[in-house]
């Protein structure tokens, strides 16, 4: 549901939990898991994998995810949601998916028309980056910068830039696709890249640094 629901059933189930009564809660938003569960079970295809406390439980989960996925680049065979899919995603293009700290993250998306029209007008790029909790950490589109594309041309590549400022970590893209005014495609956590050590601040242990992204800042001393 949207933001405003979310907020209001999670405070429920969190209200409920407190009475003693108990609550099964199925999700993949991890964040929402460790906020709510004191024991976690994980479920692979109807059968019982791993039960512990919740924390445990989200290390194993997300264990199992990394060991299963791997470099995508053919994004055409992916099962999709129900969205038009005149116009989808076919292939995304890594020069790498392993990036050095405040190395720019590049890559490529090739697009495909599956209807006679070729004409796709206002493409809408919006590309997520998130954690292994599901929290998104940069939200890019081409709207946000003022780019117009139009498409129609299955050859033409489309390259993106981003600023890579985030901490060592695996990292999950989510790739959203809007042309003619309409969601032609949509594919969750279709890719992990990793992002080696490192910080801008040339300090020695980066994992005593908190937060998700590493900010520019100063510190002088002034004299009054």
């Amino acid at each position: 549901g949207d933001a405003e629901f979310q907020k209001k059933s999670l405070g429920k189930m969190e209200e409920v939990t407190k009475q003693g009564r108990t609550v099964l809660f199925v999700s993949h938003n991890m964040a929402a898991v460790q906020n709510l569960c004191s024991k976690g079970v994980l479920i692979d295809n109807g059968k019982v994998k791993y039960i512990n406390d919740t924390k445990e439980v989200i290390s194993r989960y997300i264990s199992y995810n990394n060991n299963l996925q791997s470099k995508v680049t053919d994004l055409s065979l992916i099962k999709r949601g129900h969205y038009k899919q005149d116009l989808i995603f076919d292939k995304i293009i890594f020069d790498k998916i392993v990036f050095p700290f405040n190395e720019t993250i590049t890559f490529y998306i090739e697009l495909k028309s599956l209807c006679d029209k070729r004409n796709f007008n206002n493409l809408d790029f919006g590309v997520a980056i998130s954690n292994n909790y599901e929290q998104t950490l940069i939200h890019i589109s081409n709207r946000f910068i003022n780019k117009v594309f139009n498409h129609d041309n299955d050859n033409d590549l489309y390259k993106f830039e981003i600023e890579n400022n985030i901490k060592p970590g695996n990292y999950n893209l989510t790739l959203f696709l809007r042309a003619n005014n309409e969601i032609q495609d949509w594919l969750k956590n279709v890719i992990t890249i990793k992002i080696e050590d490192g910080n801008p601040y040339e300090y020695s242990n980066s994992r005593e640094i908190q937060g998700v992204i590493f900010e520019k800042f100063n510190i002088n001393k002034v004299e009054k």
